[in-house]
C-alpha cells in the first residue's frame, strides 16, 4: 500500500506544476493574431504570381510566431 501511496505522491508532484503551466497561458486572441498577421505580411510581403521568391512563408510563419510569443511591437 505504502507503494501506491508514494507513486501517486510523485505523480502529483510531477502532474500539478505541469497543468498549472498549461492553465496559465491562454491561447491568442482573434485580434492578436489580425494584428500579428498584418505584420508579418507587412514585414514579408507576398510576392507576385511567376516571380522567384523563396522563404516568403518561413519568414513570415516565423515573424507571426514571434510576433504572438512577444507582443505586436
Amino acid at each position: 500500500m505504502s507503494k501506491l501511496v508514494a507513486i501517486l505522491i510523485g505523480f502529483i508532484f510531477v502532474a500539478v506544476p505541469e497543468y498549472a503551466a498549461y492553465a496559465r497561458s491562454s491561447p491568442i486572441t482573434a485580434e492578436l493574431a489580425r494584428v500579428c498577421r498584418n505584420a508579418a505580411i507587412a514585414a514579408h510581403p507576398t510576392p507576385r504570381p511567376g516571380t522567384k521568391a523563396q522563404g516568403i512563408k518561413e519568414a513570415q510563419r516565423e515573424y507571426f510566431q514571434a510576433c504572438v510569443a512577444n507582443g505586436p511591437k
